[in-house]
């Protein structure tokens, strides 16, 4: 197993929040980035039986707000090793499963316009 795992923001989801309120405010935290026209994704169900793994992740898009920072800082260096920029047609392993997952399904964030830079992902380096 490898040491880290390239992954988008997230964060368990507390039931008191809305998910659009959760995306922005987790990427605030995580990146330094606020984002708008923050819509839903997609959602994967991903289990992995042999590892006893088992993550339902909701993935939330949008675009960054062009008033505040453009681009990332790691403001949780404990959780996080950096952030970079990545072409979402050749993304970097290895992926947060439920990341892989998605991928594999087909899903496309960027079908439906411009979210963010252009045909590229945010991706944190996370500790396994």
């Amino acid at each position: 197993m490898h040491p880290f795992v390239f992954c988008l923001v997230l964060q368990s989801m507390p039931t008191s929040e809305e998910w659009a309120e959760w995306a922005v405010r987790e990427t605030l935290e995580e990146t330094g980035l606020k984002i708008k026209n923050v819509s839903f994704g997609t959602v994967v169900n991903a289990v992995v039986s042999e590892e006893d793994y088992h993550y339902i992740t909701i993935f939330m898009k949008g675009e960054i707000d062009d008033s505040h920072a453009k681009e990332p800082e790691n403001l949780e260096p404990d959780k996080c090793e950096g952030w970079g920029w990545y072409d979402w047609d050749t993304f970097p392993t290895p992926l947060f499963e439920p990341l892989r997952m998605a991928k594999l399904q087909g899903y496309q964030p960027f079908n439906d316009g411009m979210h963010g830079h252009i045909k590229s992902a945010l991706f944190g380096i996370c500790p396994n």
